[in-house]
């Protein structure tokens, strides 16, 4: 599994899985972008508690081509009160067992 970052818009990066952090307070101005992009299907999953944002929340959620990236991973962070480096070592560990599990197999 190669892992990088990028300064790139989401909506242009080619890859088979974006992962995408999400604070339980919601979502910000860059991520609302991305979500109008997927016609709310990211604040659909929340508002329907299918997805929490809590940290070590994981959840795969397709593009069907509506952006470049094939599979958006997205990765509860829990609350921005409470983020700090245990939380992201946690957010990144879900993630990447989301991406073992779901995408490499």
């Amino acid at each position: 599994m190669k892992i990088s970052s990028s300064s790139e818009n989401l909506k242009n990066l080619r890859t088979p899985a974006l992962f995408l952090g999400i604070f339980k307070d919601g979502l910000d101005s860059e991520q609302k972008k991305l979500d109008n992009a997927l016609n709310s299907a990211i604040s659909d999953l929340i508002k329907n508690k299918q997805f929490k944002a809590e940290l070590n929340d994981s959840f795969l959620l397709p593009t069907l081509g509506k952006i470049s990236a094939k599979n958006l991973i997205l990765v509860g962070l829990g609350s921005k009160n409470d983020f700090n480096l245990d939380a992201i070592r946690q957010a990144a560990a879900a993630a990447a067992q989301t991406a073992k599990k779901s995408i490499l197999n």
